[in-house]
């Protein structure tokens, strides 16, 4: 097997580019299709990025599975980026201790109504693509924003101007998703409710595909 070291010179072949609107630069995606081989390769002025020592959140097995490959209901962990715009957010009032629609809560004593909003994007990895919807937390978390902050301009001139810059954010971001997947009748497809969620991080996801093409 070979190792790398930051600073060296590498060729790669058969790799996928795209231009990422989250980190506003260009990334290549690595198959098994794809080779690298070192070369001797000088560039002066180079910056250096050092390693991420964070790693993957605990909460994530690492046992991802690529979406096309799902042909059943369960939880899974998935990896991949958010490909389509976002358009529009739902939102409901929720019983903040079910996390029910008010209308629904089944609640002896229900608790406090809280503004919960639904965001719905198409994930895309090397195989296929899924829905994913963040819902409550988790979209709060997804677009930086809490709902009731966006409820407040829903029927305004602003709310489209800010769902446009929401949406320039999400598209092309690198993401990993786990979370409980079901068949939906109306889409005729698999989709996943994501429970958790987290940003990639390129540099870090690249040396460890770049790692399994050479080892």
């Amino acid at each position: 097997s070979k190792s790398l070291k930051n600073g060296e010179g590498i060729s790669l072949k058969n790799v996928a580019l795209r231009f990422s609107n989250y980190w506003e630069k260009i990334e290549a995606t690595i198959s098994f299709e794809s080779s690298l081989d070192k070369i001797d390769l000088k560039i002066s002025n180079l910056k250096i990025l050092e390693s991420s020592s964070k790693g993957t959140s605990s909460s994530f097995s690492n046992n991802f599975t690529e979406i096309n490959s799902i042909q059943s209901s369960g939880f899974f962990e998935i990896k991949g980026f958010i490909s389509s715009e976002l358009k529009n957010i739902r939102f409901y009032e929720a019983c903040s201790n079910c996390r029910r629609k008010v209308d629904n809560c089944t609640c002896d004593q229900k608790g406090d109504s809280k503004m919960t909003m639904i965001i719905s994007h198409i994930v895309e990895d090397e195989s296929g693509k899924i829905r994913a919807t963040f819902i409550g937390e988790a979209a709060e978390k997804l677009i930086g924003t809490k709902a009731d902050s966006i409820v407040k301009v829903k029927d305004t001139p602003a709310y489209d101007e800010l769902i446009e810059n929401f949406s320039a954010e999400l598209v092309g971001r690198d993401i990993m998703i786990k979370g409980k997947v079901k068949f939906s009748d109306y889409s005729d497809s698999y989709e996943i409710v994501a429970s958790n969620f987290q940003d990639i991080n390129v540099e870090e996801e690249l040396e460890n595909r770049i790692n399994e093409i050479i080892s």
